[in-house]
């Protein structure tokens, strides 16, 4: 069992969205200050990702001891943002685990993509819960 240094447990849990948020604000401005018109914020969400990918965030991560709410949240941006299905979440997680050393909960399941199938299936936002 990993363990964490005091200021890996003091950090707030901060979902993709938020993450990106003061990176959109700050570009809504710029694109202001140059009279043009900015995209959206899921278009922007859509841009940064292909530029950045997840990663930046996920290193914010890292060392988290995750909840079972807070793995629903990164899951959950792999699958609307990353295009990635739910067939994936065992590698997913054990990827979360190996690079960012992000520790998943212990819930009976929780590392099957039968799990996780029935928790995103709820989101209407989520395309890619059966893989294709």
């Amino acid at each position: 069992m990993k363990t964490q240094s005091p200021d890996t447990q003091l950090k707030p849990f901060v979902n993709f969205e938020r993450f990106v948020k003061p990176r959109y604000d700050k570009d809504v401005a710029m694109y202001k200050h140059f009279s043009e018109t900015p995209p959206g914020f899921e278009e922007y969400i859509q841009r940064y990702v292909k530029m950045h990918g997840i990663k930046p965030w996920l290193e914010t991560l890292q060392g988290l001891k995750a909840t079972e709410k807070q793995i629903y949240s990164i899951l959950n941006a792999y699958t609307k943002y990353a295009n990635r299905s739910i067939n994936e979440v065992p590698q997913l997680l054990a990827w979360l685990d190996r690079y960012f050393d992000i520790e998943t909960p212990l819930v009976e399941g929780i590392a099957t993509s039968e799990y996780w199938r029935k928790r995103l299936e709820k989101n209407t936002f989520t395309s890619n819960i059966t893989g294709e």
